[in-house]
């Protein structure tokens, strides 16, 4: 540590100049910063951080030198930069640092068999959303060894990467706090296998697919947000997930495949949807006519759907809103809002809904669903339609 020299007596000349006070305390702040458990700055090992400098051997050589780096500023990437055990990457705010990806095949960070490592607080600007060929962000999975533990991504802002903008692949006990995808190509965060996922307000805005899990286990969804996408969420083997709180809105038709649909359940036994939202208006290209806010699929099980909302535009009304047709056994649905006479596969419908007081002329549509009619000031007529298609009801009288 350099030791300041103030003087002895104010203006005698015998202390420090004031840019000589600067030097040591910048000085003396990066020894701190080195001490505390080994932070390093990429500054240190050549880094420019302009963003226009090419940074990768000095960013690798930090990584090489410590498993705590720190990223001040910009710095531009033309290779993957690997990852190990433990590492822990922290910029200053993911709009004033992280890592510029110039156009080449692979992920900015890549991370093989690395368990424990912590990205926080920096940004990823790809080369363009529909530039080259697997630009991607984020990789972080498995390869000799069964799984990967404790993987934590928090509020890091992945943009403009044509291909996955973050993949985990065969992870449990991971976390991801507000990462945000913006301007993605194929999908902006691919979960691959494993189980124990927690993501905590993830938004991803205008790509092909909005969150993709591909068979994980045990995954818990709060507070998501999905624009602007040819799928919203696809639970695709998935078990055991639960979306709450959640919303997708203002899709677009990408393709046959991902024609602006918002959740699409494949597989599967136990997932649910609860207080979660679909709204298709008109931002961009509309969706297809046959997108439906919610499609269940490739015999999923056990599927329960709480507390819907979905809102048509008045230019956008889909043909059907709901095809629960492809489950294997009746999905549980809670308070919702859908048309009745656009849901496919009413069989599997299970409305345990009820809806009350409704006009005399009222008759259950779905297995399942209940129905309560007033007919006068003291009666009240109670209408339910079994799992065999026939409504049978009773009448109370009221006192």
């Amino acid at each position: 540590m350099e030791e300041l020299n103030i003087g002895t007596v104010e203006g005698d000349g015998t202390g420090d100049t004031f840019y000589d006070l600067m030097l040591k305390t910048k000085d003396n702040f990066v020894e701190i910063a080195n001490d505390l458990n080994g932070i390093v700055n990429v500054r240190n090992f050549g880094a420019v951080c302009n963003g226009v400098t090419d940074d990768t051997t000095a960013v690798q050589d930090a990584l090489d030198a410590s498993l705590y780096v720190l990223i001040s500023g910009w710095c531009k990437i033309s290779a993957s930069l690997t990852l190990r055990e433990g590492h822990r990457i922290f910029g200053i705010c993911p709009l004033t640092s992280g890592f510029i990806k110039t156009n080449f095949n692979g992920p900015v960070l890549l991370g093989v068999d690395t368990d424990w490592v912590y990205l926080a607080d920096f940004g990823i600007d790809g080369p363009g959303q529909w530039t080259g060929t697997g630009n991607k962000g984020i990789d972080i999975h498995v390869n000799s060894q069964e799984i990967l533990t404790n993987l934590t991504v928090r509020n890091v802002h992945l943009r403009y990467l044509n291909d996955i903008s973050l993949y985990v692949g065969t992870g449990a006990f991971c976390t991801y706090d507000q990462v945000k995808v913006f301007q993605g190509g194929y999908a902006g965060i691919y979960i691959d296998g494993g189980d124990g996922h927690t993501f905590i307000s993830p938004s991803v805005r205008d790509i092909i697919l909005g969150v993709y899990l591909h068979g994980p286990t045990t995954v818990n969804v709060i507070g998501a947000y999905v624009e602007q996408a040819g799928l919203g969420f696809w639970l695709d083997g998935a078990n055991a997930v639960t979306i709450s709180g959640s919303g997708v809105e203002a899709n677009i038709n990408r393709s046959t495949d991902f024609p602006g649909r918002s959740y699409r359940i494949s597989g599967g036994e136990g997932n649910s949807i609860i207080s979660g939202m679909s709204r298709q208006d008109t931002i961009g290209a509309a969706a297809a006519a046959n997108a439906q806010h919610l499609l269940i699929d490739d015999n999923a099980s056990r599927t329960t759907i709480l507390s819907f909302r979905k809102v048509n535009s008045a230019t956008y009304i889909p043909t059907t809103e709901v095809d629960v047709s492809g489950a294997l056994d009746t999905v549980l649905m809670g308070p919702h809002n859908f048309d009745p006479s656009k849901v496919v596969g009413g069989a599997k419908f299970g409305d345990y809904g009820t809806t009350a007081f409704p006009p005399s002329s009222t008759t259950p549509v779905l297995n399942g669903q209940m129905v309560f009619e007033l007919t006068s000031n003291t009666s009240l007529t109670i209408k339910v339609k079994g799992s065999d298609s026939v409504v049978r009801s009773t009448i109370l009288t009221l006192s």
